[in-house]
């Protein structure tokens, strides 16, 4: 960008050299009711340094939109009792609810660090919440197994962990390659259904002693 002496530059591009990530600036009016984004890069241009701007409104609006959804969703789900977790079509953990973290255990940290399916799991793993593989079954294998039963929207399993807490876990495809996980604590409903099963066959005992 070349401004003749007398000129204000409309970017402060001091801190920008060849090769860096673009720069990216707000131009407002004078009165500050119209604002338009630029992106700002630097090349070699031979000896010296060349300054080229592009037009990146639709870019930040899709940006503020993509966060904004990301916000209301957030809070729609922040009370649910059932975990929740996106992850994006690169299957990075991009959505997770509260009820996720004090279901599994899985610190914020680890979960705000756009985790991977795949690491994802193996924390689970970890702190005892999914299931060991089924006999010779390979641990990878059997994560594998589940990405691929959720991008049909086929997965659903009941978890039985060894503190006789019972989970529910559904995986089910979003829009554009995504993925959806819910973590559902259904203990007290199989531990009733248990209790009533029992005393199904208890009654049933009686029954028979009396016909014979």
């Amino acid at each position: 960008l070349g401004f003749a002496p007398d000129t204000q530059a409309l970017f402060d591009t001091s801190t920008l050299s060849p090769g860096d990530p673009p720069l990216r600036f707000k131009l407002c009016r004078p009165d500050g009711s119209l604002a338009h984004w630029f992106n700002v890069t630097a090349v070699h241009a031979g000896p010296d340094t060349m300054f080229y701007t592009t037009e990146a409104d639709a870019e930040v609006s899709a940006q503020d939109a993509r966060r904004s959804f990301v916000q209301t969703f957030s809070q729609t789900f922040a009370q649910l009792s059932t975990g929740l977790a996106i992850f994006d079509q690169n299957q990075r953990l991009v959505l997770f609810n509260p009820a996720l973290t004090e279901l599994t255990g899985l610190s914020v940290d680890f979960l705000t660090n756009r985790c991977d399916l795949f690491s994802f799991f193996d924390q689970l793993r970890e702190h005892h919440v999914a299931p060991a593989p089924n006999g010779q079954t390979d641990w990878r294998a059997q994560v594998s197994r589940i990405v691929q039963e959720a991008q049909t929207g086929d997965y659903s399993e009941t978890w039985t962990l060894p503190t006789g807490v019972t989970y529910k876990v559904t995986g089910r495809p979003h829009p554009d390659g995504a993925l959806v996980f819910l973590v559902e604590d259904i203990t007290a409903e199989i531990t009733v259904t248990r209790r009533i099963r029992s005393e199904l066959e208890q009654v049933q005992s009686v029954l028979d002693t009396v016909e014979s």
